[in-house]
Formats: structure tokens, sequence, C-alpha cells
């Protein structure tokens, strides 16, 4: 097995003189969602169904990382399950 090399200039010169990310943004200069608007009616989805978790264990807090993967399961599954005639 060899040993790897440590990076050149000339390595190094190349990996800085790739360009930047763009960064799109709306009309009102602000960051545009990177994801499609159905994701995000997805994760309101999910939200809301944590959120209502949150609610019927009479707003205990500590659990809200389990509250999102149970909705997000549960989304995921729905989204799988075939349509019923």
């Amino acid at each position: 097995m060899k040993p790897q090399q440590a990076p050149t200039r000339s390595t190094s010169r190349a990996l800085m003189k790739k360009p930047p990310l763009a960064i799109v943004t709306t009309g009102d200069g602000l960051p545009a969602a990177a994801e499609p608007a159905v994701d995000s009616a997805r994760e309101q989805r999910i939200r809301q169904a944590a959120y209502a978790y949150y609610e019927a264990r009479g707003r205990t807090d500590g659990n809200a990382m389990d509250d999102w993967l149970r909705a997000e399961a549960e989304a995921m599954q729905a989204a799988s399950d075939p349509p019923s005639p």
C-alpha cells in the first residue's frame, strides 16, 4: 500500500480555482427554497402530526425527536400505500 502524497501547490491552486456555489435568491433577495413545494407540504403534515402527539402526551417536553420520527414514519407509510379504489 502506497502512502498518500501531500497535496502539492498546483493541486491546492486547482482546488482554489473552482467557482463558488451559486446561491439562488428570490425577488426579495432571500435565498430560494432548495426543496420543491411538495416536500414542504409533506414536512408541514409531519410537523402537524408530531405536534398532535406532543399535545396528546399532555405537552410534556423531551420527546420531540420521537414524535417527529413517528410522524415521519407514518407519512412515509401513507405515501407508499397504494390508493384505495
